[in-house]
């Protein structure tokens, strides 16, 4: 397993890089960010699976729990906009 691991973390190095990037470059809430951050936890995931990478299934852990969180500010964001326009429309 150990020498299929290999070929696996070798491409997760570039996909490292444009994760960074995308880091400093793009807002944590933008949609391409968000995408990409999927990508990344689903080839993670099965890295993790098929080829039993433990690095792989934290990396995937902590993306996904960063991406909730995220999703979570965005829901609420919405839900008080939502409920701002309701208060202004009873007005």
């Amino acid at each position: 397993m150990a020498l299929l691991r290999f070929p696996y973390r070798l491409l997760r190095v570039p996909l490292q890089l444009v994760e960074v990037i995308t880091q400093t470059h793009l807002d944590e809430q933008a949609p391409t960010r968000l995408a990409f951050e999927r990508f990344l936890i689903d080839c993670d995931r099965a890295a993790a699976y098929l080829l039993g990478d433990e690095n792989a299934a934290r990396r995937a852990d902590t993306l996904t729990r960063h991406t909730a969180a995220v999703h979570l500010l965005i829901a609420r964001e919405h839900h008080r906009v939502r409920h701002r326009g309701l208060i202004l429309l009873d007005e």
